[in-house]
């Protein structure tokens, strides 16, 4: 970690943000989110500075960090869950804007753990990371399993509702977690199925499925259509 320089980390969701910095901090560096409301003293140095993907396109910071860049005290740009610079844009148009974060000199590192292969060409169009390196390990967990269905012709709703229908026969205890791509989507589901629905994260937690599978579909339909 840059000791008399400042690393700049760029994360989608609020939650990272909170997350990030209070682990920052945990670890003895001096850690800050930067916002339009939370300024500080130009002659402090901060180690670690966190901004939602939102802000990060902003004219404040991005002249902020030029200014750090020009000092020489910009170390590295760090951008977790880089893949939402085209995945989230339907519902978050500012995230079109995150090539602009090449602008800034500085040693850039992009961070994805659900990118399939297949877009890789697409997220480096969309950073202007052309020529970057592309360095893979391995995310198998043991106590994970994952897979990837491909709904060719189909809609991809209609898929996506046969694996919620999967979810009604959960044991006692257990949870399903449903991830989408709109709030207006995850509004539909959460509602029809009587669950939580985390807006920050797109995420819908579900420890009981109801009925309103059918309420779903139509809606998504309506969506589509």
């Amino acid at each position: 970690m840059a000791v008399d320089q400042t690393v700049i980390v760029v994360v989608p969701f609020t939650a990272l943000v909170e997350d990030i910095v209070a682990r920052g901090q945990a670890a003895g560096l001096h850690c800050k989110e930067w916002s339009y409301s939370n300024h500080y003293s130009s002659q402090e140095l901060v180690q670690l500075l966190v901004v939602s993907a939102d802000q990060a396109v902003s004219g404040q910071f991005l002249h902020k960090a030029k200014g750090y860049e020009l000092n020489g005290q910009l170390a590295h740009m760090f951008f977790d869950e880089c893949h939402v610079a085209f995945t989230d844009t339907s519902y978050r148009e500012r995230l079109r804007e995150l090539w602009k974060l090449r602008y800034l000199k500085c040693p850039f590192t992009a961070l994805t753990a659900t990118l399939m292969v297949e877009l890789d060409d697409v997220l480096r169009d969309r950073l202007l990371i052309e020529d970057a390196v592309l360095l893979r390990w391995s995310t198998a967990r043991p106590t994970i399993r994952y897979q990837v269905q491909d709904s060719k012709e189909e809609a991809a709703s209609a898929v996506g509702l046969r694996l919620l229908e999967r979810l009604l026969y959960l044991p006692d205890g257990k949870r399903g977690v449903v991830y989408v791509r709109s709030y207006a989507t995850g509004d539909l589901i959460s509602s029809a199925l009587e669950c939580s629905f985390t807006r920050h994260a797109q995420m819908i937690r579900a420890k009981h499925y109801r009925s309103g599978l059918k309420e779903v579909e139509d809606g998504l339909w309506r969506q589509e259509h």
